[in-house]
């Protein structure tokens, strides 16, 4: 336990240097990588966590770039990108940046956003009308 907890800071304090200095010589390469080729390469703990770490963040890319693909080749495919969307709305994400991510294909516009806002409140609030006309709350 103790070995594994010096390991994990050792690689926390690496990474953490390396931020503060304003970035590294190898930007390109992938963290997840850099963790599995830790010093502690004998704990079989460690190299499965970052066997299955490489293995999510394999599986993420691949459905974002399906899910993109799918938006190119059809306008209604876009579930992962109105996720996106209301996400960076809820973030208070600025505009521009939601608007270079809905031209990459990662998001959809601000004005799909705010439709979408609105579709919801709508709902919610229907949703909660009926929920009292059924007089099956009960108030405190």
């Amino acid at each position: 336990m103790e070995a594994k907890a010096a390991a994990r800071k050792a690689a926390t304090t690496q990474f953490r240097s390396r931020d503060d200095c304003g970035g590294d010589d190898n930007a390109g390469t992938n963290n997840i990588d850099e963790l599995s080729e830790s010093e502690d390469e004998g704990d079989p703990m460690l190299s499965d966590r970052a066997s299955k770490a490489r293995e999510s963040a394999i599986t993420i890319r691949k459905v974002v770039l399906t899910s993109i693909m799918l938006q190119t080749t059809n306008q209604y495919c876009n579930a992962l990108q109105s996720v996106m969307g209301i996400f960076l709305h809820s973030c208070n994400t600025p505009e521009d940046i939601i608007e270079v991510l809905a031209r990459i294909g990662v998001s959809i516009s601000t004005t799909s956003i705010n439709d979408a806002v609105t579709s919801l409140s709508k709902e919610s609030s229907t949703s909660l009308r009926r929920l009292g006309k059924t007089l099956t709350t009960s108030f405190a």
